[in-house]
């Protein structure tokens, strides 16, 4: 998680390293997939995270092999830190989010629980798991939508990012 601008680019540019075995390496810098915008729409006793991608306006192969497509919804979930988890699953235990209890307390004895707040997602190390659902023309259930919408989040890290403030600025995407 990154709290600027710079900080994420920083993140994301190319990377030199030495190793004994190998040594000068090359990480490349990372590349943007797509830019959007997304909403995360509490529905009855589960949260959906919609996604409409913005930039590049058609689809293109790199998107394809990353099953991106220009819209879509997923049930979200996040997963209880202090959980059991399979070995070789999940991250380390030090790599882990320590979430305030006030958070950690909703979990009560669960493993995942819907994503009820966004707040979950301020924490470096949270986990969370997307569910793919029934795959549908969104703008066919935006009347749906509209009527359980009880919250929008949109993120505000960088600029390019398409800031939503209500229901309605999810705008059909032309094909």
């Amino acid at each position: 998680i990154k709290n600027k601008k710079e900080e994420l680019l920083s993140a994301l540019s190319e990377k030199h390293y030495s190793t004994k075995t190998k040594g000068e390496r090359t990480l490349p810098v990372s590349q943007c997939l797509g830019t959007g915008k997304y909403l995360l729409v509490v529905h009855n006793d589960h949260t959906h995270f919609i996604y409409q991608l913005t930039n590049p306006s058609q689809v293109k192969e790199i998107q394809k092999e990353f099953n991106l497509q220009k819209e879509d919804d997923y049930l979200i979930n996040i997963k209880n830190p202090q959980a059991a988890t399979p070995p070789g699953v999940g991250l380390a235990e030090k790599q882990k989010v320590k979430f305030p209890a006030s958070l950690q307390n909703k979990f009560a004895n669960y493993s995942f629980i819907p994503l009820a707040t966004s707040e979950f997602l301020n924490y470096e190390g949270v986990e969370f798991l997307l569910i793919a659902k029934e795959k549908v023309n969104l703008t066919n259930r935006e009347g749906e939508l509209k009527s359980c919408l009880e919250k929008i989040h949109s993120d505000n890290l960088l600029d390019e990012f398409a800031k939503i403030n209500s229901p309605e600025a999810l705008v059909p995407i032309k094909e």
